[in-house]
């Protein structure tokens, strides 16, 4: 597959993750459970493990995601929001369950498999049989309406369907101010713990390329803001409030004492203004002032005009967004998707993550959070280009994912202090 057509799948994917087409049908996670297909408990010499439906559902969250509607805390979100049974809310059911319209429903096909093969894979009914044969290459794959989840760009269009809110699948202020807790994702680290169900073996490398976790999470974070961007740019002109979800909840949800705010130059916004939620932002200038430094001040220049435009009108925020969503589209997410970062890259890269945690940012806890996820990332991408982590290394790094265990514990100084630690062993065991 071309750079152009993995930029333009991930592209339109971000705007259709997860629909199936209108006539395919879903036919069920039983579906794929036999035997001799996905159920197997022993393996049977196939060149796929034969035993993912059995992951899915023994260890893998999402098999519990419309279970999780029918918890004391989704009873009380529900209510708060009127919305009745939550295991039969349309608004819960876009992301808890595989919420095809009766119409698309085969005769195996049940809500309460929660996110099951097909809300991934996409609808079964034209593939199902021609992936019991084989396919010969990939564009069979997608001819029969496989969605693509070898790619990293059409992956994080996916998993960000969900875990970020899409137009489909809203998740906004109202949402989480009645109790849902506040989304998080990172989509290496995510696709580490889901748990994967395939081995990336020398027959997947042959098939789908090899998974590179520097590549991965670079694509990840340039998804992330590409659909914070793309959804600032649609923002409406009603409403004496925007829609504060595209906001930094660590604005205004953390204690008053002791005081946390310092001045960012590169955003300009003075002490009492409510940020936008530019965590994926950010990511994206560090990783760009490693790979392609003129572009990084381009996409800082975009990223300070967002933020000046976020306190003006819907009209100038949208105008602004839509100005740096085309920059994501046509020139950061192809980079991403085929960049392969060597190891004084990465290196640079985990540092610049590290510096950019340590600063003013530190007082934002997404901001902290992310730079945890990225620091373990990267020292694995070190790893696997040669040099093991030593037990310091690991140590550092599991401090600092200590720092940000739980939000309503969150200290900045102690947060600046991993980071330093981290930042020490890293440097030393990588020169």
């Amino acid at each position: 597959m071309t750079l152009r057509s993995v930029a333009h799948l991930a592209l339109a994917g971000m705007l259709t993750a997860g629909a199936a087409q209108a006539a395919d049908r879903h036919l069920g996670v039983a579906s794929c459970a036999g035997s001799a297909c996905h159920g197997a408990a022993k393996l049977a010499g196939a060149n796929v493990r034969q035993d993912e439906y059995l992951i899915w559902q023994r260890k893998d969250r999402h098999a519990q995601a419309h279970a999780t509607l029918r918890s004391d805390r989704s009873r009380r979100i529900a209510a708060n929001l009127g919305l009745g049974d939550a295991t039969g809310a349309p608004m819960c059911l876009v992301c808890h369950a595989d919420a095809v319209p009766a119409g698309q429903r085969g005769g195996r096909f049940q809500l309460s498999d929660g996110v099951g093969c097909e809300t991934c894979h996409g609808a079964s009914e034209r593939w199902f049989t021609p992936h019991t044969r084989g396919y010969a290459s990939h564009k069979e794959r997608l001819a029969g309406g496989l969605y693509p989840t070898w790619e990293p760009a059409a992956r994080a269009a996916l998993c960000l369907s969900c875990h970020q809110g899409d137009a489909q699948r809203p998740m906004t202020h109202a949402i989480m101010g009645a109790g849902h807790p506040a989304l998080l994702f990172e989509l290496d680290t995510f696709g580490a713990l889901q748990p994967a169900h395939y081995d990336a073996d020398a027959d997947y490398v042959r098939r789908k390329g090899k998974p590179q976790n520097a590549r991965t999470w670079a694509v990840g974070q340039v998804a992330a803001a590409r659909g914070l961007v793309g959804g600032l740019a649609a923002i409406p002109d009603s409403g004496l409030f925007p829609e504060l979800a595209w906001f930094s909840c660590n604005a205004c949800h953390h204690p008053m004492q002791p005081l946390r705010w310092e001045a960012e130059p590169a955003i300009g916004l003075p002490p009492g203004r409510v940020r936008l939620a530019d965590t994926a932002l950010h990511s994206v200038a560090l990783w760009l002032e490693v790979v392609k430094p003129e572009l990084a001040n381009r996409w800082r220049a975009e990223l300070r005009a967002l933020h000046q435009a976020s306190q003006g009108s819907a009209g100038e925020l949208r105008e602004r967004a839509q100005f740096a969503q085309k920059l994501l589209e046509s020139e950061v997410l192809p980079l991403a998707s085929q960049h392969e970062a060597s190891k004084a890259q990465l290196r640079q890269l985990v540092l610049q993550i590290i510096d950019g945690a340590a600063g003013p940012r530190a007082a934002d806890f997404a901001i902290a959070e992310q730079a945890a996820m990225a620091t373990a990332v990267l020292v694995t991408a070190l790893e696997a280009a040669g040099t093991p982590a030593p037990k310091s290394v690991s140590a550092a790094i599991d401090a600092v994912y200590q720092a940000v265990a739980e939000r309503e514990r969150y200290e900045p100084a102690k947060m600046r202090q991993a980071l330093a630690q981290a930042r020490t062993e890293i440097a030393k065991a990588y020169k």
